[in-house]
């Protein structure tokens, strides 16, 4: 991919993915599917883009509220969101997000379209870096644990898909249960549902 400039936000992927989209000669609309930071991508994209998107799949997303609930621990948190795993250390091509803007832009686009939803959510704790002490990292899986309630209540019978056992990766642990919530959706996107 071509370089750009660092750190992005959530409407800059958003707008890289519906470039994509139009590049590839690809009509929509589109079941998305949004793993950790890609929920608040596939979401602004809904709501950026709604005419667009048949049906969407969180998987273990970053819920919009996790700042506000995280308190003042989320400086802590965020700086560790902030560094790349340590197989992308030094990786020129790694992606920096501005989740704090990403945040308010999700925050300020129109409400999420009345398309089928799924969550899915681990029961693993995350695995946090040592800057994060046992205190944050348990204000964080409670966070998470609640933001997660709100993102199931954007929408009207959203089914909850517990990944029992799995970690933050859950489609690399679970597959079978995301591709079972991913059809799940699009069964509950047909036209004569």
């Amino acid at each position: 991919s071509s370089p750009v400039a660092m750190p992005r936000s959530a409407q800059d992927v958003v707008q890289d993915l519906h470039a994509l989209f139009a590049a590839a000669h690809l009509t929509g609309p589109y079941v998305l599917v949004g793993h950790s930071l890609g929920g608040l991508f596939i979401r602004l994209y809904a709501q950026t883009y709604p005419d667009q998107v048949r049906a969407l799949a969180f998987v273990d997303a970053f819920p919009v509220e996790i700042p506000g609930l995280m308190g003042s621990d989320w400086p802590t948190y965020r700086q560790a969101l902030d560094q790349p795993l340590p197989q992308f250390t030094n990786s020129p091509s790694f992606e920096e997000i501005d989740i704090d803007s990403s945040v308010a832009q999700v925050g300020a686009a129109p409400p999420l379209p009345p398309v089928p939803t799924v969550v899915m959510t681990r029961t693993e704790p995350f695995a946090v870096p040592g800057t994060v002490s046992p205190e944050q990292s348990g204000k964080l899986e409670q966070a998470w644990r609640e933001a997660s309630a709100d993102l199931i209540a954007l929408r009207p019978q959203t089914p909850h898909m517990i990944a029992t056992g799995s970690d933050h990766f859950i489609q690399i642990h679970q597959p079978d249960l995301v591709v079972s919530g991913i059809r799940l959706v699009m069964q509950r996107s047909e036209p004569n549902r």
